[in-house]
């Protein structure tokens, strides 16, 4: 139990970096949470590593990404999902965006850190509702 409460803190401590990272406008952090096999489902599509960087990093500003309710999902030596609820706001190519939406991220042990293997975003639902 010990064990995975300490998984479940250092995965919110690297999805907080990983927020201040599109908070801050600050690419480099973003590169280096993510695996090189990283893939991305939002509301944009199914987007692998390189396209978060070079696609939709410039045209996205997030203002806001408040999480709560962080579960961990599943974990072994080698993987830890984590679930959350966040609501967030950002600004797409001039368009508002904002909402409360469910995140499942899965993170990957390997070469010594846990990396960002797959994000997901989709609406909140409560009650089978959104």
């Amino acid at each position: 139990m010990a064990e995975e409460n300490g998984l479940l803190a250092r995965l919110i401590e690297l999805e907080n970096q990983r927020a201040e990272g599109w908070l801050k406008c600050d690419l480099e952090i973003l590169a280096g949470l993510m695996d090189e096999d990283f893939i991305e489902i939002n509301y944009f599509g199914r987007l692998t590593r390189t396209q978060i960087l070079e696609e939709l990093f410039p045209a996205l500003t997030l203002e806001k990404f408040d999480m709560e309710d962080f579960k961990l999902l599943a974990s072994d030596d080698s993987l830890g999902i984590l679930s959350y609820k966040v609501d967030e706001e950002l600004t797409y190519k001039g368009n508002k965006v904002s909402g409360i939406f469910h995140v499942t991220a899965v993170y990957r042990y390997k070469n010594y850190k846990w990396a960002l293997l797959i994000w997901q975003i989709t609406p909140f639902m409560e009650n089978g509702k959104t």
